[in-house]
């Protein structure tokens, strides 16, 4: 079971030091491609982003919710929290992407601080055999069987 948390922990960081990079290439590129100032961005933008964090916490919340009330084996939640925590990533990457877009198509660095907000949530949902633990109402016995 160490080795599932060890694979959704590679998965996370890959997804993390792919938007950070993406982010560091797109500053390098926003004085030579800026388009244009659109002003809607400004205003989607942040829009998206809170957005894709309720519906990612709320999806992965109520996938929990009902894999907790079925009571499953142990590989069963961790299934079900390794899909919810992979379609929340995906959630919340689709905001951090937006924001680099929108700083490359407007020019603004504004953006940058959006994407770093964005990225904050993200790293707060780093997989953790703790978090499975708590938020996944396992027994003693499932919680030895993690260590």
């Amino acid at each position: 079971m160490k080795d599932n948390f060890k694979n959704l922990q590679i998965i996370f960081l890959g997804l993390l030091i792919g938007q950070i990079t993406f982010a560091v290439v797109a500053n390098f590129m926003i004085a030579d491609i800026a388009v244009n100032d659109t002003e809607v961005l400004i205003y989607i933008v942040p829009i998206v982003i809170i957005s894709s964090i309720f519906l990612g916490n709320s999806i992965f919340n109520a996938n929990r919710k009902k894999v907790v009330a079925q009571q499953g084996s142990i590989e069963e939640k961790f299934t079900a929290y390794r899909t919810s925590a992979i379609i929340r990533w995906g959630m919340l990457e689709f905001g951090t992407l937006l924001a680099v877009v929108a700083a490359i198509i407007e020019g603004k660095t504004i953006y940058f601080a959006m994407f770093a907000i964005a990225l904050l949530f993200f790293a707060t949902t780093r997989p953790s055999v703790d978090d499975f633990s708590q938020q996944f109402e396992l027994s003693e016995a499932e919680k030895r069987t993690l260590k």
